[in-house]
């Protein structure tokens, strides 16, 4: 599994939700696009770029953006 589908997949129904009600304004993509993306890990770095401050808000860890290859490591 792509390692946003992972992120995604781990966030409960209800945040998964809101999630994706918050996520396809900014990615301005519609609904069956997102999901598609989503479970056949077609989301782009540009894309994860564009969410990568609400992923946050939901959880998501430095190594796990960093696993998405859209956060540098610190040094």
């Amino acid at each position: 599994m792509r390692p946003f589908a992972r992120f995604y997949t781990s966030l409960d129904k209800a945040d998964r939700m809101d999630f994706r009600k918050a996520a396809m304004p900014l990615l301005g993509i519609p609904n069956s696009t997102f999901y598609y993306r989503v479970h056949h890990g077609n989301m782009f770095p540009s894309d994860l770029l564009k969410i990568k401050h609400l992923m946050i808000k939901y959880g998501c860890t430095q190594e796990m953006l960093l696993s998405m290859g859209i956060m540098e490591q610190s040094r």
